[in-house]
């Protein structure tokens, strides 16, 4: 889990910032690795292109597979693209006001490129007490990895506790080769409080 420090003033998150940050890109920690991924990526291309997508990848020689595999499969997930602006109602209270934060998480693949990224957006008030009232403005979620397609919204929940609410969004994603395939979902939490935030790739609430 991801602690936040007091909410910073920043520029509202538009649509757009929201689906650039929402791209695929390589995150390589060496020339190597980035030529890896970039082999991989292209062997991927090559079996989601061919004809009969199972059957390229039963061609595919062991160290091709292996490329492949380096690429398609999640490994880690990585929680980025921080945005938040706050409108702090200084003229009644210093300690009360409304927040947002914008929280996108990324899943990465052995060979450092992002497999898929899933998003939330979070508006909440607090008057210094408690949790006054919230909504999600925004959810969802994005690939463009050879196989992979983002198959929509598999959830979401929220609980307000009082000094925070906890709110969270699940994010489905289906990987297929020919007859064979599999769904898999992510989720990505916000807990917004008087000023402060804490972000999680979980879904638990307590």
């Amino acid at each position: 889990m991801r602690q936040g420090n007091k909410v910073r003033s920043s520029v509202a998150v538009t649509s757009a910032v929201v689906f650039a940050f929402a791209l695929s890109s390589l995150s390589p920690a060496n020339a190597g690795e980035a030529s890896k991924a970039d082999r991989g990526l292209g062997i991927a291309e090559e079996v989601a292109a061919a004809e009969d997508p199972e059957t390229r990848f039963e061609s595919l020689s062991a160290s091709e597979r292996e490329l492949f595999e380096s690429v398609t499969e999640p490994v880690t997930t990585e929680i980025v693209g921080e945005e938040v602006s706050s409108s702090a109602n200084r003229a009644n209270s210093i300690s009360a006001g409304c927040y947002d934060h914008w929280q996108r998480y990324e899943a990465k693949a052995a060979a450092g490129n992002t497999v898929y990224t899933w998003w939330q957006g979070l508006r909440w008030c607090h008057n210094g007490t408690r949790v006054t009232s919230w909504n999600v403005y925004d959810r969802g979620g994005e690939t463009r990895t050879p196989g992979w397609s983002y198959s929509g919204r598999n959830g979401q929940g929220s609980r307000n506790v009082g000094w925070e609410i906890r709110s969270y969004t699940k994010e489905k994603f289906s990987f297929g080769v020919g007859d064979f395939g599999y769904s898999t979902s992510e989720c990505g939490q916000i807990r917004g409080g008087n000023g402060r935030y804490s972000v999680q790739a979980s879904c638990g609430l307590s």
